[in-house]
């Protein structure tokens, strides 16, 4: 394999031995030839290489921000967008591709959808009544189509709210060291008391049968797993529960050499405990 560092002679090598391959020349040979080679008229009149140096500046590197379609928050009273409903009551075409996009803006902005709500049910129904007169504003669609709104809002705020937690809230930290996301369509007030939940025993106690992620002692997740037990007396490898661990049975591991942090005569690593019934750090612990 040819091995050099100009970026266009190792091409050159390559043509090299394939033509000795072609001539049926033995499995050795030499360069003797290789500067005739490259000059040989009939190839140079095929080969043309040109080497452009080329810089790129990382640091101007652009990523796809988040979808805002200020367009259609910008539409002036009286103009909205139309909307074709297909034989299943669902938003079809063109505005309705739209629409979908302009649900998801809405789920985001924290002047609309709050996140600091515990559950869509417990949002108020004016507010949502509010979220309903303004996407109606926009779009030419029938009264019938509020229920399938509300719903397709429910599902992508609560991911709203999902992504965020994975995001910006670190289980390890107490809600005084919780970071403020960047993203200014997150409402620091809102943040500060959906915090103050996240942070609270009751919020804690509601990990009871979620699928979760064990972390090692850096927060790095290690296995996917599911809280077995809260139960502060229940003993699980030898341990009581109590304020400290969580009883998880571990579905798979992301990374199956990690060490347990409470091992027994059978299982040293998380590989080993695949299946089966551990102990883990509450602290170590995120949804």
């Amino acid at each position: 394999v040819p091995q050099l560092t100009n970026g266009t002679e190792c091409g050159f090598f390559v043509l090299y031995y394939i033509y000795h391959f072609i001539q049926n020349d033995p499995p050795t040979f030499f360069l003797d030839d290789y500067p005739s080679f490259v000059s040989y008229a009939p190839l140079s009149n095929y080969i043309k290489i040109e080497v452009q140096e080329v810089v790129v500046d990382v640091s101007k590197k652009k990523h796809r921000g988040p979808t805002k379609l200020s367009f259609v928050h910008g539409l002036d009273n009286g103009k909205r967008i139309v909307v074709q409903i297909n034989e299943l009551g669902q938003p079809v075409g063109k505005g309705g591709h739209s629409l979908k996009l302009f649900l998801g803006t809405i789920a985001r902005l924290g002047d609309k959808m709050s996140i600091d709500a515990p559950t869509w049910r417990a949002m108020s129904a004016t507010h949502k009544d509010d979220v309903w007169e303004y996407v109606q504003r926009k779009y030419d669609i029938p009264a019938y189509l509020k229920e399938w709104v509300m719903k397709d809002l429910d599902q992508k705020w609560r991911s709203w709210k999902y992504e965020l937690r994975n995001k910006y809230f670190d289980l390890t930290l107490k809600q005084n060291e919780q970071k403020i996301p960047p993203d200014p369509r997150v409402n620091v007030e809102q943040w500060k008391r959906v915090v103050q939940t996240w942070s609270s025993n009751s919020w804690k106690s509601l990990m009871l049968g979620k699928k979760v992620k064990l972390c090692d002692m850096e927060g790095h997740p290690v296995a996917n797993a599911i809280i077995m037990s809260l139960d502060k007396s229940k003993m699980v490898m030898g341990k009581s529960l109590g304020e400290e661990y969580y009883e998880a049975a571990i579905l798979f591991a992301y990374k199956p050499n990690a060490p347990l942090f409470v091992k027994d005569n059978e299982r040293k690593t998380v590989q080993d405990a695949v299946g089966s019934h551990i102990v883990w750090f509450r602290d170590f612990v995120s949804l």
